[in-house]
């Protein structure tokens, strides 16, 4: 029996496996390169579509422009008895004159002539009463008519830092004022006649006015510190049978003309006088001490016994003025020919038993400082 011989075939298993490893290897590499692409495409097209915006041009910074000082070249007026300064323009004048109390003009003319020129006055009244701001102002006004005083307008303001006033008292002779009280003492600052001539100037000089109000500073304050001048020689006299008292210059003349030991001219009420008056100069101070007759009020002395009424009729019926926080009657002439030669402010109040005459007499162009001091450097008894 022949023996059938079979050869031995390898197995498909082991080739087949073979061949799908080769591909799963291969498919592998072929994967990461598509992966790698994939992301540097994506990258790529990210760069494309992410592009910077444009960036916006730096604005140069504004640089303010100072706003030019208008009262920079103007003259400064500096008062050291009522510790104050004031700047006002340099063609304008000043005179310290006109009003028996302390009051300074600042004027476009020389020459205070009718029809009043623009000009800005600082005038200074004592407060002997320790009146508030609103009681001072409320006094100014209280014997208004109705009808102007509803016209008036009255709002809060500043002088320098301190509290104020400001004021239009409207009608023909319409003007601003600014009111303060600093150190016992009110302090008020006017424009009169706004529009001048009827020009139509009143914004323009309401404008000066506020320019010139804005340079005002009390000295002593915001470290200014005031010049010190030397004190004048003064002499005081003392009245041994009345009782007052005042002081004068000693350049000033001094006599008494009514008393005990003075025999009277004629036919008079004056007790007892003085003269004071500044030798070859046209000033002179007058006081007569009078008696009152039994009258309880310097009004009802004046409507029965002063001679300076221009008519035995004439009659007041309030007083128009206060003299050291006294109710006073004062009246202003001009003896003589004309133009005149000298003005006479007189005053007269009550003051315990008797009527106190006040008369300064000076020239019509300047009333001298020394004058108003010498009125006011009166003490009663």
């Amino acid at each position: 029996m022949a023996e059938e011989i079979i050869a031995e075939q390898p197995k498909a298993g082991f080739l087949e496996k073979l061949k799908i490893h080769t591909f799963k290897i291969l498919g592998g590499i072929l994967g990461v390169f598509i992966f790698a692409g994939a992301v540097f495409g994506a990258y790529k097209f990210g760069q494309r579509q992410v592009q910077p915006g444009p960036q916006p041009t730096p604005t140069p910074g504004l640089v303010a422009t100072p706003t030019p000082d208008l009262t920079a070249n103007w003259k400064t007026y500096t008062n050291e008895k009522y510790s104050y300064s004031i700047k006002y323009p340099t063609t304008w004048f000043v005179s310290e004159k006109h009003q028996l109390v302390e009051e300074v003009i600042f004027s476009i003319t020389k020459e205070l002539k009718a029809p009043t020129p623009l000009s800005i006055s600082v005038r200074i009244d004592e407060n002997p009463n320790n009146l508030t701001l609103k009681q001072w102002v409320d006094g100014i006004f209280k014997d208004y008519p109705p009808a102007l005083t509803s016209e008036i307008r009255r709002e809060p303001a500043k002088l320098e830092e301190i509290e104020a006033e400001r004021i239009y008292v409207p009608g023909e002779g319409s003007s601003w004022r600014v009111i303060a009280l600093s150190k016992n003492r009110f302090y008020s600052l006017n424009i009169g006649t706004i529009d001048v001539d009827g020009k139509g100037e009143e914004d323009m000089n309401l404008d000066t006015f506020n320019l010139i109000l804005s340079t005002f500073r009390f000295l002593g304050e915001e470290g200014i510190t005031p010049t010190v001048t030397p004190t004048p020689a003064f002499k005081t006299y003392k009245d041994q049978e009345i009782g007052y008292s005042i002081t004068y210059p000693v350049d000033w003349s001094f006599r008494k003309t009514y008393g005990k030991d003075i025999p009277k001219l004629g036919q008079t009420d004056v007790v007892n006088g003085i003269e004071i008056y500044k030798p070859n100069q046209p000033f002179t101070f007058v006081l007569n001490v009078i008696d009152k007759k039994g009258t309880t009020s310097v009004v009802d002395w004046w409507n029965q016994y002063s001679p300076n009424r221009l008519s035995p009729e004439e009659k007041i019926d309030r007083p128009n003025f206060s003299f050291k926080g006294n109710d006073a009657v004062k009246r202003s002439g001009t003896p003589g020919g004309s133009p005149p030669s000298r003005v006479i402010d007189e005053i007269h109040f009550l003051w315990k038993d008797y009527i106190y005459f006040l008369a300064l007499s000076y020239s019509p162009y300047e009333l001298n400082k020394e004058l108003l001091d010498i009125a006011y450097s009166l003490e009663l008894p």
